[in-house]
């Protein structure tokens, strides 16, 4: 009999002898008198006597605990040897993943140190997330360079078209090109058109060619010539209005896809007010030459005409009403065609001036 530990278990064979000393023939050998020899259960190894088993069993114990004593301290220099290995990886790792960086920025013209800051944090929050015991920690710096500066840029971009959202509202160009700006052209060249005709129709009453009938009722075709040559002027003068807005949106457009399309290496040098100045000058430009763009989009169209006005006159006085000018009381083609030429329209030019 064996104790747990693989020694001989004396406590058994003594229980032994007893029980067999009660019958009779002497007891105390413990059993053991018959038993030439003792095996280790383990290594199988035969000894002489217990004392030698349970030596040869102590032994081999101690043995054991040294060498698995032995292979724990062997296991904690080696998972101690892992670790430095890693960490020095890991070190070398974000040395070379920092240079990488810098020498993306450099590859496109742009100094690493002008962002240092925002480098750092990227690479300190890259090293971080390094798996523990990663055996090729320098991947979580793959395409890190590319990733910052576009990050970047695009943060100088959006900062640009904000800044430009500022200046340019939805309604610049409606805000300063407004329909308003038409009228005052509008009534100059009405006025250089329709005036010489109304003093030609004055001219006509004084010398009794119009009765204060005819006279009044050419007046009325003015005023009615006016009001249509007011509806076609505004008309042609919303659409060079329009067109200039056009051209105003067009430049903003411009200058957002300037904002948007910022790099880097010029993104700090990137200026919204030089496009306010721009805009403004355009502004500008358009309003000076509204009146000469009215004036050529309406080319020679005359509103009404010297004749067509006494024709009106005539047709409400009658066409029997004889003055010492007319005895048959009708204007003379010869008279008509001298007071249209008088009053032929003369343009209003580029600047609006008659």
């Amino acid at each position: 009999m064996f104790t747990p530990s693989g020694q001989v278990d004396l406590l058994s064979f003594e229980d032994q002898a007893n029980s067999s000393g009660k019958g009779g023939s002497g007891g105390g050998d413990l059993g053991l008198s018959g038993q030439s020899s003792f095996v280790d259960p383990v290594s199988g190894k035969a000894y002489n006597n217990a004392q030698g088993l349970n030596e040869a069993i102590d032994f081999r114990k101690g043995e054991e605990l040294t060498q698995s004593v032995a292979q724990e301290q062997a296991g904690k220099v080696a998972e101690e040897q892992r670790r430095t290995d890693f960490n020095s990886r890991s070190a070398q790792a974000a040395l070379q993943g920092g240079q990488n960086v810098d020498q993306y920025f450099r590859n496109y013209g742009v100094d690493p140190e002008r962002y240092r800051g925002e480098i750092n944090l990227s690479t300190n929050t890259a090293q971080k997330s390094i798996p523990d015991m990663d055996p090729n920690p320098l991947s979580v710096y793959d395409n890190l360079g590319a990733r910052i500066f576009n990050e970047l840029t695009g943060g100088r971009q959006t900062q640009a078209t904000a800044r430009l959202n500022e200046i340019f509202t939805p309604t610049y160009a409606e805000n300063k090109l407004q329909y308003g700006a038409i009228d005052p052209f509008v009534n100059d060249i009405l006025n250089s058109q329709l005036d010489p005709l109304s003093a030609q129709l004055g001219n006509a009453q004084k010398r009794g060619s119009l009765n204060d009938t005819g006279y009044q009722a050419a007046l009325d075709a003015l005023a009615k010539s006016r009001t249509s040559g007011a509806s076609t002027l505004r008309n042609i003068g919303t659409g060079v209005i329009d067109t200039d807005r056009a051209g105003i949106d067009s430049y903003i457009s411009g200058a957002r896809n300037d904002a948007s399309s910022l790099m880097l290496n010029n993104a700090d040098t990137f200026d919204p007010n030089q496009y306010a100045v721009g805009a403004q000058t355009r502004v500008d430009n358009y309003l000076s030459s509204l009146g000469g763009d009215i004036q050529n989009a309406l080319g020679d169209t005359a509103f009404t005409d010297l004749a067509s006005l006494l024709n009106a006159g005539g047709a409400v006085q009658g066409a029997n009403d004889p003055s010492a000018a007319n005895p048959n009381g009708l204007p003379t083609p010869n008279w008509i065609a001298d007071q249209a030429l008088k009053t032929k329209p003369r343009g209003l030019g580029t600047e609006g001036a008659f």
